[in-house]
């Protein structure tokens, strides 16, 4: 890539060029760019629904959708416990927690302990912090209360800078 990223159309930037990018230390976001095909998309869409341009005017520009990206299956019950036995007790917390709660894995990992709500047995995921944009409750299973009991044990050994119940070796990031 000869020139920089802002230099070129946002449509004409590829895969290898963001790699680049990275690997020259610029923080390059994908979202980003996403963002900006699917504004343009968008544009070009209304653009051509008002009679402006002709249909073959408008450049296609083809984004993968949550639709594309859909997984065509599920783990089994068994796939489920051979992985909880062939892994480290903390990356057996995490994907417990992903498991019990259909949650994110960033939601899980960046879940603070205000917002598990103990005596209701509910995780309260505010709208800021899920990519609905919708506040969610998620129910406390009793597997996952007793490795919320866990983490809370042992992360009373040390302190727990950020707040956070993933951490790593119990003792905060």
């Amino acid at each position: 890539m000869r020139t920089g990223y802002r230099e070129q159309l946002v449509l004409r930037v590829t895969k290898a060029d963001k790699k680049e990018l990275r690997e020259q230390g610029n923080k390059f976001s994908l979202r980003i760019s996403d963002f900006a095909r699917v504004a343009l998309r968008e544009g070009f869409k209304q653009i051509k629904d008002r009679g402006v341009i002709e249909g073959s005017a408008a450049p296609s520009v083809n984004l993968k959708t949550e639709k594309d990206r859909k997984r065509d299956r599920v783990a089994s019950e068994q796939e489920y416990k051979s992985l909880l036995d062939n892994m480290p007790r903390p990356t057996q917390r995490v994907l417990l927690a992903l498991y019990d709660t259909a949650m994110r894995a960033t939601e899980v990992l960046r879940l603070p302990w205000n917002m598990i709500d103990e005596k209701a047995g509910i995780i309260r995921l505010p709208a800021g912090n899920v990519k609905e944009k919708k506040n969610r409750t998620v129910p406390i299973s009793p597997e996952l209360r007793r490795v919320l009991a866990e983490l809370q044990m042992e992360q009373k050994k040390g302190a727990n800078i950020s707040s956070r119940v993933v951490t790593r070796n119990g003792v905060g990031r």
